[in-house]
């Protein structure tokens, strides 16, 4: 792509309002998005604004035990912020799927973004610094099924 075509491209930007959570915590990851929405439409940068597809509870399962998914979405176990609060489950499936979107909108010529937090700290049956779920973990899957 010359760089006359690259800067008229729009750059996929995967958000929306699922993505937030609003949690009484010291963390204020869970409502990022929508700050760093904002932000971002207030530029003049070549955005094309993407509403993402949540993934599927068996998507979260791939890497994350089906009890531990479970609990997390009904609200009988703790979530990464120490809360059973549901809107965090809420947006798990929604953030999940935006990296998953973006991930494989991204080209070598163009990049995807997701507003999204990077879930990396979450384990097998655990979270762990305010992660929930592991997002990169799925998703790198996911792209290469």
């Amino acid at each position: 792509m010359s760089v006359n075509s690259q800067a008229k491209a729009q750059i996929p930007v995967f958000y929306g309002i699922h993505l937030n959570a609003k949690v009484a915590s010291f963390s204020p990851s869970a409502g990022k998005p929508a700050i760093l929405a904002a932000e971002l439409r207030a530029t003049d940068l070549p955005l094309r604004w993407v509403e993402p597809r949540p993934v599927g509870t068996e998507d979260l399962e791939r890497v994350h035990q089906a009890a531990y998914v479970k609990g997390i979405l009904e609200g009988t176990l703790a979530n990464g912020f120490g809360t059973r609060d549901l809107a965090v489950a809420a947006s798990l499936l929604h953030t999940n799927g935006a990296m998953l979107d973006a991930a494989r909108a991204a080209r070598p010529d163009l990049p995807a973004a997701a507003l999204v937090s990077g879930f990396h700290h979450a384990g097998w049956s655990n979270n762990h610094g305010f992660c929930t779920m592991n997002t990169p973990l799925p998703t790198r899957r996911m792209c290469a099924d």
